[in-house]
């Protein structure tokens, strides 16, 4: 029986609407309007920036994410799905704060890099992901090694998850090279997108013969999966 889906969005607002669209883009068996999912979405666009606040101190994203937690479970949603990485570093006080269970995007794509036996792994994200280390300490409790990007790399791909939020061009090409040298150089075997706004490049990557997992449309498909009933909550929760 398919289960009422909670998405806690708006960081940012297109990467919500990919993270949606790409749930909708697996069903693929509806065959009318009952048949499809059900979902509330609510697009927070009060949540203030999650990496200003883990660098610097400043605003409160918490006040408002668990606000937008609390719609949803009052909504009566069988579980919630946050399409935001670096909003994870909130993960503990979101479940906290609500009764149905909390998916964690960082669980969820740790437990896929375990399923397929990558070992080294890359990782492409905010500032403030890197810096409060929830990926890190999240693939170092399950037997992986995480690889962060060196300074350069890092800023580029910061200034590209922004360019990306405000709509401003970017340049792939030389992005790709920056990215091919830091797989070359660390002997990588995997790559996480670990910023739902990495999801809008994935299509223009050229990592040959690397494993990327986009954080966002792999919790996409396993939020289908538990919304499907395919996939137990009781497996990681």
């Amino acid at each position: 029986m398919k289960k009422f889906i909670g998405i806690l969005g708006g960081m940012g607002t297109e990467a919500t609407q990919y993270f949606v669209n790409d749930i909708f883009n697996h069903d693929k068996g509806a065959k009318n309007d009952q048949d499809h999912l059900e979902i509330l979405m609510h697009n927070n666009s009060n949540i203030q920036d999650r990496t200003d606040f883990i660098l610097n101190g400043n605003g409160d994203p918490e006040t408002e994410l668990l606000r937008g937690a609390k719609i949803l479970d009052v909504a009566g949603v069988d579980f919630i799905t946050i399409p935001c990485n670096t909003a994870h570093y909130f993960y503990k006080q979101i479940q906290d704060a609500v009764q149905t269970t909390v998916i964690s995007i960082l669980k969820e794509t740790t437990m896929e890099l375990k399923k397929q036996n990558k070992k080294r792994i890359g990782l492409l994200a905010t500032k403030g992901t890197i810096y409060s280390k929830v990926y890190e300490n999240m693939l170092t409790e399950h037997g992986l090694v995480t690889v962060l990007p060196n300074e350069e790399v890092q800023e580029v791909t910061n200034d590209i998850i922004y360019k990306i939020k405000s709509k401003d061009p970017y340049d792939m090409t030389a992005y790709n090279e920056k990215l091919k040298g830091f797989c070359e150089k660390n002997d990588l075997d995997a790559i996480i997108l670990g910023c739902t706004e990495l999801s809008l490049i994935q299509g223009v990557l050229t990592l040959d013969g690397i494993f990327v997992i986009d954080s966002n449309s792999h919790l996409a498909r396993r939020t289908y999966e538990y919304g499907r009933g395919i996939a137990s909550l009781d497996e990681f929760y």
